[in-house]
């Protein structure tokens, strides 16, 4: 009976972390009317400054919209997390990493002017997938640099906001840290991890694989997004439109004691973002009423 009431409240507990991001509805043009709408149905919602939010957002220099969004998120109780713009300017090579910097350690400001309790970023890296050894030791310490720089920000700011960096998946042409690479980060950086599933289960022959890399991450994990895949693919599905366990996923971080949000974002397949979000409320409800039986 006592391992039934904790799954219960284990249920009911995941249902209420459940959330959505506004990269589902990227071509929405009244972006605080959309952010506000997800807000009175989840409790979390990532704000993804990308789509006509990263327009409008002025690659997070509008901080007239910080204010709106802290606003909207003070009037209904939802927690409104950042996701900085995906840096599509080369990070590393070049003379733009400058650029790159100056995009994420701004948005860090918007996202606490904006009362986020996190950020997630990408580095924006585009060495090869095959990069040397020097290389990839290169972004890792620029990848500590930038820990550092944002966490110099939240100091500035007397905040103590959470930024995340988010696993990258497979299939890409460009460099994405091992889990060797990602714990040395994480153990020397003032960072956490944003714990993309779809992300990990492209690595993974099998699905237990899969579990168990979740696992081994969720340690590490400040926020993770969820989705279905057809697996191992990497292809952000609706839940339920696909073949992966993710509630089996979900409760293997559970039970290595993760308890922040799981954000349902991007879409792929052709599936529209409104699909996502009833995906999302029907894997709620499934929850919940498994707590109430």
């Amino acid at each position: 009976m006592e391992v039934s009431m904790q799954s219960k409240k284990s249920d009911e507990s995941i249902a209420e972390r459940i959330g959505i991001s506004t990269n589902l509805f990227l071509e929405e043009e009244n972006t605080l009317s959309l952010i506000r709408e997800l807000a009175n149905q989840f409790n979390y919602v990532e704000v993804e400054l990308e789509g006509k939010l990263r327009e409008q957002a002025d690659e997070a220099r509008n901080m007239e919209m910080a204010d709106e969004i802290r606003k909207i998120g003070e009037e209904t109780g939802s927690t409104l997390n950042l996701h900085a713009p995906y840096i599509r300017v080369d990070f590393l090579l070049g003379d733009r990493r400058e650029e790159a910097c100056e995009t994420i350690l701004r948005s860090a400001e918007f996202a606490i002017r904006a009362g986020s309790r996190s950020m997630t970023f990408h580095p924006g890296f585009r060495f090869p997938k095959n990069a040397s050894l020097e290389q990839r030791q290169e972004a890792v310490a620029l990848t500590q640099e930038l820990a550092m720089d944002l966490f110099h920000v939240n100091k500035h700011r007397g905040s103590d906001m959470v930024y995340c960096l988010e696993n990258m998946g497979n299939e890409r042409p460009f460099l994405t840290f091992d889990f060797d690479e990602h714990e040395e980060i994480f153990a020397t950086s003032p960072v956490s991890l944003t714990l993309d599933m779809a992300h990990v289960a492209s690595y993974c022959e099998t699905q237990e694989e899969a579990r168990k890399a979740m696992q081994q991450y969720a340690r590490f994990a400040g926020n993770v997004h969820l989705a279905d895949v057809n697996f191992p693919k990497h292809l952000h599905l609706p839940l339920g439109a696909g073949d992966f366990d993710y509630h089996g996923m979900v409760m293997a971080l559970e039970d290595c004691g993760y308890q922040g949000p799981y954000i349902v974002e991007e879409i792929a397949g052709g599936y529209p973002g409104e699909q996502y979000l009833k995906a999302a409320k029907k894997y709620q409800e499934e929850l919940r009423n498994r707590a109430a039986a």
